[in-house]
């Protein structure tokens, strides 16, 4: 899930360099849906600035990190996170998750991570 189309399509010439297919979806909400109904190899999650609306204030990315630690847990483990935020705002799922890349990222890092899960 990616807020922002140009870091998406980044991300997804990422997975595609893999040999995977990339879908891009425009928030939590839409990658929820896609994630109960499709089975996926790995989920890469935008997690950036603070969004007002939501509760405590949080992020759509980690509001699905959230609902897929208490959901769907196994999901996390083909999870990678890319992000802006400090450390301490992911530490509680770093020990979960495949990794977590702080932009800017290097795209071999990411390609990395992906080919772990593809």
């Amino acid at each position: 899930m990616h807020s922002d189309v140009s870091v998406g399509g980044l991300i997804g010439a990422c997975v595609r360099l893999t040999g995977a297919q990339a879908d891009y979806v425009p928030d939590g909400t839409e990658a929820w849906k896609r994630l109960e109904a499709e089975k996926v190899a790995a989920i890469v999650v935008e997690v950036n600035h603070r969004e007002s609306g939501l509760e405590g204030g949080f992020s759509f990315g980690t509001a699905l990190l959230q609902k897929m630690s208490a959901e769907r847990p196994e999901l996390l483990e083909k999870t990678i996170v890319v992000t802006t935020m400090p450390e301490t705002d992911l530490s509680s799922y770093e020990s979960e998750i495949v990794g977590v890349l702080r932009m800017p990222f290097s795209t071999d890092e990411l390609i990395e991570l992906l080919r772990k899960l593809l």
